[in-house]
């Protein structure tokens, strides 16, 4: 994201991040070209050589996210998280930008899966005006939960809204653990997202002001979140 002082893709970061932890109760995967971690925690998708950002992100949901959604011979229910800068109902992808519900309807034709049930979108701002009564009329994407934020969260690197999303992560990975095979389907129910997020507001505590940006806490962030 290209984001100041940040050594490495956000991407990269969570992927570390998330290792470290210890914490995830699912299988996860940094998807991109390269076998090796270290190489891959650094990969972008930049318009250049290889095409269009938008033509590499069509690539890698072909051709390397449905591997990810495999255990042996199941199809597993699947999050996929998205990095990128956004503006109100959009998500900025290369030099396009790119409606939510539009981004959302691809990456699930792309995938041709019907085991994606949630999309995170980690960008500023990119589901303020986005509602569910909208997504419903969608008939492709109506049964996939969209999560995100609807201010601009800022770009402070590693020390707010990408340690949001790690939690985030970690607790969803939580819930769904929780399950059985047989209630799988409940990933993408209200009840479940209900749960998210009183897990993730007990965690992260009320707001340190009303602020979003430098010297905010991930509750701030959290105040920014929505689920559609």
């Amino acid at each position: 994201m290209g984001i100041s002082g940040q050594l490495e893709p956000s991407s990269g970061f969570w992927f570390r991040s998330i290792a470290a932890s210890n914490q995830m109760q699912c299988q996860y995967s940094l998807i991109g070209r390269s076998g090796a971690v270290d190489v891959l925690c650094r990969e972008e998708i930049i318009d250049g050589r290889r095409g269009s950002s938008w033509e590499q992100l069509e690539d890698l949901i072909r051709h390397h996210l449905p591997d990810a959604m495999r255990f042996g011979t199941d199809w597993l229910p699947t999050s996929v998280f998205i990095i990128a800068h956004g503006t109100p109902g959009h998500i900025q992808i290369g030099k396009r930008s790119i409606p939510v519900f539009e981004l959302v309807r691809c990456i699930k034709k792309w995938s041709s899966s019907a085991k994606l049930q949630h999309v995170h979108l980690e960008s500023c701002a990119a589901l303020q005006g986005v509602t569910t009564y909208d997504k419903k009329r969608v008939k492709a994407i109506k049964d996939v939960i969209i999560t995100g934020y609807d201010q601009s969260i800022g770009d402070y690197g590693v020390d707010i809204s990408q340690r949001f999303g790690s939690i985030l992560m970690h607790t969803l990975s939580l819930e769904v653990a929780a399950l059985t095979p047989t209630d799988w389907e409940e990933l993408n129910s209200e009840r479940l997202w209900h749960k998210v997020e009183d897990e993730l507001r007990e965690q992260l505590g009320p707001p340190t002001g009303n602020e979003l940006g430098a010297g905010a806490s991930e509750s701030n962030t959290f105040s920014a979140f929505r689920v559609i």
